[in-house]
């Protein structure tokens, strides 16, 4: 099968559902966010040492790709919606447990 058409995509793709949109569409730029983010993950995975944490990263991808999933259809999905808000909190638990063993914060940190 051919990656290519021969005949141009006139800046639309379609989604697995079958709905054509433009390439802009919000939804095609999440995608870009989450396979970025994805991306920067699997990097601070290759160079972290502390294997309890890097569990919790791959976890965290395999959620990345579940949203990218969920993006690719317009059609609603409440199990993984009810899956996701699990995920949620279970990271919003795991923040809180890694935040206790910092030290506290008193001015923005600065990226770099």
């Amino acid at each position: 099968m051919a990656i290519y058409t021969r005949a141009g995509d006139k800046g639309k793709t379609i989604l697995k559902d079958g709905k054509k949109v433009s390439k802009s569409h919000i939804r095609l730029e999440a995608y870009g966010t989450i396979d970025e983010l994805n991306s920067s993950i699997g990097i601070v995975i290759t160079n972290l040492k502390e294997k309890p944490l890097k569990k919790e990263l791959l976890k965290i991808q395999n959620d990345l790709f579940e949203v990218g999933g969920q993006l690719v259809s317009t059609k609603k999905n409440k199990k993984l919606d009810l899956f996701l808000e699990k995920r949620v909190r279970d990271f919003e638990n795991l923040i809180d447990s890694l935040s206790k063993k910092l030290p506290k914060l008193t001015h923005f940190i600065l990226p770099g």
